[in-house]
């Protein structure tokens, strides 16, 4: 399985809006502030998400030689 399989897998695995925060973030560039005003959400709310997306996936596959 390549790199970009294993990351794609391990998205599957996490919840909806921790992936569409994860989303934001990553291909927008988009701070707290503007992904919680798009979601509707407080930026705390919005760390929690980026902060357990990102465990998640270096649970995942951090020890499998892919950089997250």
């Amino acid at each position: 399985m390549t790199e970009r399989e294993r990351l794609a897998t391990a998205l599957l695995g996490i919840p909806a809006a921790t992936r569409t925060a994860l989303d934001l973030a990553v291909t927008k560039g988009l701070d707290y502030r503007e992904i919680a005003q798009r979601l509707g959400e407080s930026e705390d709310h919005i760390a929690g998400l980026l902060r357990d997306g990102l465990l998640r996936l270096r649970t995942q596959v951090g020890g499998q030689g892919v950089a997250v």
